[in-house]
């Protein structure tokens, strides 16, 4: 690692009473702003504290987030939407039709699937495709779990060992699992 990168490392180690609470917070507000890339604060945590602490960081600003979201989006839904993702996003998410005994799994499924601003649709979109909070909370953090521990587990392996190949296996197969079980869970 260069010893710029070096320096830096050492130095948000020295200040975690800081550092900490800065990167849940950016999660949190990655994840209600969508503009504002949380997951990456998180993510580049982990040269600083490991994967797991940078883990838990990450899935505990998801929950708090996801909380958030899904409470303005109950009351506002439809106006946000269309203003932070746009009209054909909310229209695809008005026409979404979800079996109401598969609202965990349906949830499961667009979370494992859904990378980058499908995921934070999913949030602000959650009361909008009528899922229960708490059906939609666990089946979308058990997805989070699937998918974003082992991300940051070879991201920390990644970068110890300077081998990027380690992410693309988890990409494919997120995105190849929603095609081959998307008559499952929509009308």
């Amino acid at each position: 690692m260069p010893e710029m990168l070096l320096k830096l490392i050492a130095f948000l180690q020295q200040n975690l009473l800081i550092y900490l609470p800065a990167i849940f917070v950016a999660k949190i507000l990655g994840l209600i702003i969508p503009i504002i890339p949380g997951g990456l604060f998180t993510l580049t945590a982990i040269p600083v504290i490991g994967w797991l602490p940078a883990y838990l960081i990450d899935i505990a600003g998801s929950f708090v987030a996801a909380n958030i979201a899904y409470s303005i989006s109950a009351r506002y839904g439809t106006n946000i939407i269309g203003r932070i993702f746009g009209q054909k996003i909310l229209k695809k998410l008005a026409s979404i039709k979800i079996k109401p005994t598969r609202e965990v799994e349906t949830s499961f499924m667009l979370r494992l699937a859904g990378t980058g601003m499908l995921s934070d649709a999913l949030i602000w979109g959650a009361p909008l495709l009528k899922l229960s909070r708490w059906k939609f909370l666990i089946g979308y953090h058990l997805a989070h779990i699937v998918t974003t521990a082992p991300l940051f587990y070879l991201t920390g392996q990644a970068v110890s060992l300077n081998q990027a190949a380690y992410l693309i296996p988890i990409a494919l197969a997120s995105i190849t699992l929603l095609f081959v079980l998307k008559g499952r869970y929509f009308e």
